[in-house]
């Protein structure tokens, strides 16, 4: 913990990277968390697993895990979002139990359930050697 008052709250959590005036400030016990600016992952007192590196990037972070957000207020109002990217300027910004989103500076990149589990088998079909095209796999354009 670095900055002023940067994981003052702090009781149970273990492994976590505060940088930056109050950052983690309200952090009770979340664990294996990197927040790294003014105010980032400031009002999050939970969650496990979370990158938060930004201006207020991540602030109201509960219980959410596994999520990444990068940039100015980034992921600012998640609250129980699992698996989101979220990268630029208030990117996922209302966002507060979505899971699985990736979004650049307020656009999303993949706008339902369906198109990321498209992606994810079009990179395992890849792995393997397979052809996208063969099996009619397309992506939606956003």
């Amino acid at each position: 913990m670095l900055g002023y008052f940067s994981g003052f709250n702090l009781n149970n959590g273990e492994q976590n990277v505060f940088v930056g005036i109050e950052s983690g400030y309200s952090m009770l016990n979340g664990s294996d968390n990197v927040f790294i600016g003014t105010y980032a992952g400031g009002g999050a007192e939970g969650g496990f697993n979370n990158i938060s590196i930004g201006y207020e990037s991540g602030y109201s972070n509960t219980t959410g895990g596994f999520n990444n957000f990068i940039g100015w207020r980034a992921g600012l109002n998640n609250d129980t979002g699992f698996f989101n990217n979220f990268f630029g300027y208030q990117a996922g910004y209302n966002n507060t139990t979505g899971e699985d989103n990736i979004l650049l500076d307020k656009i999303q990149v993949f706008k339902t359930q369906q198109e990321v589990k498209t992606l994810q088998l079009l990179k395992y079909r890849q792995q393997f050697g397979l052809s996208a095209l063969r099996s009619g796999i397309s992506l939606n354009s956003c």
